[in-house]
């Protein structure tokens, strides 16, 4: 059996992929495409509640992603709120706050299929 830690890693990694694959490697601010696009969490990784949710993600590039959102919080969450509509938006804030068990093994599932579900769908273009 894999450790909690390990388990962590391994579906932050799929997590990040399911993510940039479903916004096909574009930076949801700037437009631009790149291979290295970032996956960035809406809500803190530390909320384990919507930590590995694909509706809890984003794509940013490394400029937007760090020079932007993380210096400007307030402004990324305006925006945020926008980009995916306030009833989404406070869906999501209700579930990142809320407490619950977090089935590792049934998060990996599900994250392997949605990966398997973009691809089919041709949504990697740096494959």
């Amino acid at each position: 059996m894999k450790s909690r830690k390990s388990y962590k890693r391994r579906l932050d990694r799929l997590w990040s992929r399911a993510v940039r694959l479903r916004d096909k490697y574009t930076c949801q601010r700037c437009g631009k495409v790149h291979k290295h696009v970032q996956a960035s969490h809406i809500f803190s990784r530390n909320k384990l509640s919507v930590r590995w949710d694909i509706d809890n993600g984003i794509t940013l590039c490394h400029y937007c992603h760090i020079y932007w959102a993380h210096r400007n919080p307030v402004e990324f969450v305006e925006w945020i709120r926008e980009k995916i509509g306030e009833e989404r938006y406070l869906r999501l804030k209700e579930k990142a706050y809320s407490i619950g068990d977090v089935d590792v093994e049934k998060v990996e599932e599900k994250l392997k299929e949605m990966i398997k579900r973009y691809e089919k769908l041709g949504r990697d273009p740096f494959a």
